[in-house]
C-alpha cells in the first residue's frame, strides 16, 4: 500500500495556484498595445485587438484603474462608429462582456 506525502501535495497545489494567479494578472503594456491596435487602418486588426482586449480584461482578476477604464471604454465607443459593420458588431459584443468590470460612474462619464 502506498502512502501519500501530504506536504508534497500541498507544495504542488501551492505552485499550481501561484502559476494560475500570475496568468490572471493583466499585462498593462499588452493592454496599451491593444488599445493602439483598435485604431489601426486594418479592420481585421481593429476587430482582433478588441477581442483580445476583451479577453485580457475579463480573464484578469485585477481591477482596472479609473484612467484605464476610461481609455478602454472610449476605444470601444469609438469602434461603435467604425466604418466596418463587423468591427461595430464586435464592439457591441465586447462591451457587453466587459462592462461588469467597470465602475458605474465611469460608464456614465464615457457615454455622456
Amino acid at each position: 500500500k502506498r502512502t501519500i506525502d501530504s506536504e508534497w501535495i500541498l507544495d504542488i497545489l501551492g505552485e499550481v495556484v501561484q502559476k494560475h494567479q500570475s496568468q490572471m494578472t493583466m499585462n498593462l503594456s499588452s493592454v496599451s498595445q491593444l488599445l493602439e491596435d483598435m485604431e489601426n487602418w486594418d479592420k481585421d486588426k481593429r476587430f482582433m485587438a478588441a477581442s483580445d482586449l476583451t479577453q485580457e480584461v475579463t480573464m484578469s482578476n485585477q481591477v482596472l484603474d479609473v484612467h484605464l477604464q476610461k481609455r478602454v471604454c472610449q476605444a470601444f465607443v469609438k469602434q461603435l462608429e467604425d466604418q466596418s459593420i463587423d468591427v461595430q458588431g464586435n464592439a457591441v459584443k465586447c462591451l457587453a462582456k466587459i462592462v461588469c468590470k467597470f465602475q458605474e460612474q465611469q460608464i456614465g462619464e464615457v457615454l455622456a
